[in-house]
């Protein structure tokens, strides 16, 4: 009775885990497709028409460059969050000061990113004075672009770690895109300068993170105080080892995605980038069911490694390569 017990709740968990992943992964799935109709329409579309290619530019290199620092703004912080949460998951206990750990990392890391902007702002300037001067006007919002994505990022993280991953898609993938439809909209209707287009833009870059830190703090389910004696040696050990893999991991997946147009601007000028991310838009929807499968899988795996459950792993391994 005692083995069957076990196989029943064995069988019980696996199906939890996999009903889990598969229901947020359709919920995201299809956010995400419907945003990236608004997002074809948008930027395939209104921007060619209503914007300069070099505008376009400006914009995809803003994104792209605060991507990058933002990640290494983070300091790993986002693959501890995935990796090494179950560790210092108690609800009753508010997960044992993580939050106030990842607020740490995040604050030396903008520190950091905010020291190399003012380092080599000059530099950047120079290089681009004679070739693409709305950098050299607007190279101030790179600071503000990256540490709106790393706060993304890191609530991004705790909303999957407490499986919610689906809010995080959508306030990126269809709330984003859908306003960022209106804001063309109101450019195109109104005849409004690029300036406060590109304020505006920001703006709405933000609201993803600032409606993430609004939904996990009603969720009550973190607080700001800090726990370090919880986290013994070992798990000093394994989170600085986490933050700096993860650190040069997530590097190059990143720098696939993004580099390419920094170098455009770099090599050609910021007009050049604007045409090639325009066309490198319709080689990521592609990647969409994937991205909304990876955000929960991923936790759910790190759960499971936690509890030694490797057939649970091996089985998320096996049907998500099936159907991917």
């Amino acid at each position: 009775m005692t083995g069957i017990k076990k196989i029943g709740n064995f069988i019980q968990s696996n199906t939890a885990a996999l009903g889990i992943i598969e229901k947020q992964t359709i919920r995201g799935s299809f956010f995400s497709y419907v945003g990236v109709a608004f997002g074809f329409v948008t930027v395939g579309l209104l921007w060619p028409h209503y914007l300069e290619p070099e505008e376009i530019g400006l914009i995809n290199f803003l994104v792209a460059i605060s991507a990058i620092l933002a990640h290494v703004g983070g300091l790993g912080i986002n693959s501890v969050c995935i990796r090494l949460f179950p560790y210092f998951r108690d609800p009753m206990k508010r997960h044992n000061g993580f939050l106030g750990l990842s607020l740490i990392f995040i604050f030396v890391g903008t520190l950091l990113i905010t020291g190399y902007y003012f380092l080599f702002r000059q530099n950047m300037i120079d290089n681009n004075v004679g070739k693409s001067t709305l950098i050299v006007r607007y190279v101030w919002l790179i600071v503000p672009f990256t540490i709106a994505t790393i706060l993304y990022n890191l609530f991004d993280s705790l909303h999957k770690v407490i499986y919610d991953a689906v809010i995080g898609v959508f306030v990126k993938e269809f709330v984003f895109r859908l306003l960022n439809f209106v804001l063309i909209i109101l450019y195109a209707a109104f005849a409004i300068r690029f300036q406060l287009f590109l304020n505006l833009y920001f703006l709405i870059f933000s609201i993803p993170a600032l409606v993430l830190i609004i939904m996990l703090s009603t969720s009550h389910q973190f607080s700001l105080s800090f726990n370090f004696s919880f986290i013994g040696r070992d798990l000093w050990k394994s989170i600085a080892g986490v933050s700096f893999f993860g650190l040069l991991g997530g590097m190059g997946t990143l720098a696939v995605s993004n580099i390419d147009k920094i170098m455009i601007n770099r090599l050609i000028d910021l007009e050049a980038t604007g045409i090639y991310s325009i066309a490198f838009l319709f080689g990521t929807i592609i990647t969409l069911p994937s991205r909304s499968l990876s955000k929960i899988a991923t936790i759910i795996i790190a759960e499971s490694w936690k509890k030694d459950d490797l057939a649970t792993i091996q089985d998320i391994y096996t049907k998500s390569s099936l159907t991917q």
